[in-house]
């Protein structure tokens, strides 16, 4: 989005954005703060991991879905929307969480299971189709898992994680050096992840606390891999088989 925005390379939390906004002066209406940054690039040209571009991204959702004449509050006809539109439809029990403000935090804190992200996962991992029926747009979950176009991050696409062609990456660089190179995830705090492997038609989910992530996060990816390379290759499946 090109805004003045510091989060995964700025540890003086008084300086941090994502900690400002999420927790600090920010905590009761994230777009509130977010409105106060200065736009620093061109956006598309420079990539930058924002927390803060993707609350910005949900309340535009939630504004494009919103009725005229809506009883309910923001947070409850959002919620609606997503229980009729996504979670009910692929039978996940999720909780997002939203401030109080009533913007969803689209860029963080989404409260499941481990089966529940598995089926978040198992969507993307069938084409954004789901019991014969297309719930993601045709071609978004590639776009998701193609490069950002800036032309700075090699390991991430829009939203998702993803495996570059060759080496660790140069976006946060933590990407594995082994491997199926189509593996593409989702990554929640402190080592969550949701790992979608077409190649090996395989979802892995993990939940837990990882310390010293700044140190560890190499280690988890390697680790996921591995774990994708004990299951044997596969040969292309349709998105419409549900096996």
């Amino acid at each position: 989005d090109g805004m003045n925005y510091e989060e995964t390379d700025q540890p003086d939390l008084a300086k941090n954005d994502v900690s400002q906004m999420m927790y600090g002066p920010g905590r009761f209406d994230v777009l509130d703060y977010y409105k106060t940054l200065k736009q620093a690039h061109q956006p598309g040209t420079r990539w930058n991991y924002s927390t803060g571009g993707f609350h910005a991204a949900a309340w535009a959702v939630q504004h494009a879905i919103r009725s005229d004449d809506a009883q309910n509050s923001r947070a409850v006809e959002t919620m609606t929307y997503l229980n009729d539109h996504l979670f009910d439809i692929i039978g996940m029990d999720a909780q997002p969480e939203f401030d109080a403000a009533g913007t969803l935090l689209g860029g963080s804190l989404v409260y499941a299971s481990a089966e529940d992200f598995a089926k978040f996962g198992y969507l993307y991992l069938r084409d954004g189709i789901w019991d014969g029926g297309r719930i993601l747009p045709e071609g978004w979950v590639d776009f998701a898992r193609t490069e950002t176009p800036s032309g700075d991050a090699t390991d991430y696409g829009a939203g998702f994680w993803i495996t570059p062609p060759e080496g660790r990456g140069t976006g946060n660089e933590g990407a594995s050096n082994i491997g199926p190179r189509d593996a593409f995830s989702a990554q929640g705090h402190e080592g969550q992840l949701i790992w979608i492997v077409p190649s090996r038609d395989l979802v892995i989910v993990r939940l837990g606390l990882m310390h010293r992530s700044d140190e560890t996060w190499h280690a988890l990816y390697d680790w996921a891999q591995m774990i994708a390379m004990a299951f044997p290759e596969v040969t292309a499946v349709s998105p419409e088989a549900q096996d």
